[in-house]
């Protein structure tokens, strides 16, 4: 047992807590010493107690078939992902209660849209940020649209739930938006203009800050 005086895991000698029974390192477990032995021998990246594993092995998998899925599908001029100057292509699409919402019909307001999933850490990571400065900024013409790749409304509405969340999130079931805006990592956020065009397209996680002031920037509050 790690006792009061123990400073590191007997196999691999991470600082661990006192009585302490895991070692997320190398997988030593105080209750059955030896079965951290093997993952130590090959190092690291096999020392992940087995439920950590098994989850980041799903997530993998699941942003494997999504992007190999993105890469085969038919080859479209117009799946060029668009550019800062350029239009933003519109569509329309429907929300977990089923109403439509049209991009161009937000046209004269900033918009952020932004493509990701739960599956995705780094989404749901940066979603409480989008949702505090939409709520900051929402009175002076600003708009977060949260395109959901392909996720039942149930895991949704679950997910929004258990994190406080009340953002927009729109429902693309077919993926043909993903396509049409040349998605492959997630998440990844186009910022429009007031006049419809991208301003300004960002892949992977943004910060409180980074949103902040991009916004502030297309509202002219700067």
């Amino acid at each position: 047992m790690v006792g009061p005086t123990t400073s590191g895991c007997p196999e691999c000698g991470t600082p661990l807590l006192r009585n302490a029974r895991f070692c997320h390192r190398c997988g030593w477990d105080s209750r059955n010493p030896g079965a951290g032995q093997a993952p130590a021998a090959r190092g690291t990246a096999y020392g992940r107690p087995a439920w950590k594993r098994r989850t980041m092995a799903w997530i993998t998998a699941v942003t494997a078939v999504l992007m190999l899925a993105l890469l085969l599908r038919p080859a479209d001029a117009k799946d060029r992902q668009p550019q800062p100057g350029e239009p933003a292509p519109d569509f329309a699409l429907e929300t977990l209660d089923g109403q439509v919402v049209r991009l161009s019909d937000l046209r004269g307001q900033v918009v952020l849209l932004n493509f990701w999933a739960t599956w995705c850490p780094p989404c749901r990571e940066e979603m409480p940020a989008l949702q505090a400065v939409e709520r900051l900024y929402r009175d002076k013409g600003f708009r977060v649209l949260a395109i959901n790749l392909d996720e039942s409304p149930a895991t949704i509405r679950s997910f929004l739930e258990q994190n406080g969340l009340e953002l927009t999130v729109l429902l693309d079931k077919d993926m043909k938006v993903t396509s049409r805006y040349g998605i492959l990592p997630l998440p990844t956020s186009f910022f429009i203009d007031r006049e419809g065009r991208v301003a300004y397209v960002h892949e992977r996680y943004m910060d409180l800050a980074f949103v902040k002031g991009q916004v502030e920037q297309l509202l002219g509050i700067r």
